[in-house]
């Protein structure tokens, strides 16, 4: 991530107001959560693939940023397992690699991102799903 410096007020409004953010390397689920908690959204966190289907077993989510490769449960095997019961659910998959995978997984409620990013960026990318859920 770079550093930058983002209000929350130069944003827009957004009907996305929970997100779960599913990372196994502490320090940037922390920072990620923390960010994403100044610009006002309600956010819960999660290590793997196995406790995020546990958390959303207990909350209802407006989107789910993932990474891919984790312990236990990876972000694909979570992104499949998510689609067989809320197909449209805004998912953003987060990947250090050149991934294709994740890539060829885009569609309106699936998109991508490269490690590391801006802030700027996965913000842009929460802002798509506005415009899918506005439509």
């Amino acid at each position: 991530m770079t550093n930058q410096t983002i209000f929350p007020a130069a944003f827009p409004q957004t009907t996305i107001s929970k997100i779960l953010v599913v990372e196994d390397e502490p320090t940037l689920s922390i920072v990620v959560c923390e960010f994403l908690r100044i610009m006002n959204f309600e956010v819960t966190c999660a290590e793997n693939g196995v406790e995020a289907l546990d958390r959303m077993c207990l909350n209802n989510f407006d989107l789910v940023i993932t990474d891919v490769m984790m312990p236990k449960m990876g972000g694909l095997e979570l992104i499949q397992n998510i689609r067989r019961v809320k197909p449209f659910l805004p998912i953003i998959a987060v990947t250090g690699s050149d991934y294709d995978a994740v890539f060829e997984l885009q569609d309106d409620f699936t998109k991508a991102i490269h490690k590391p990013y801006a802030f700027d960026t996965l913000l842009s990318r929460i802002y798509q799903f506005e415009i899918v859920y506005s439509d």
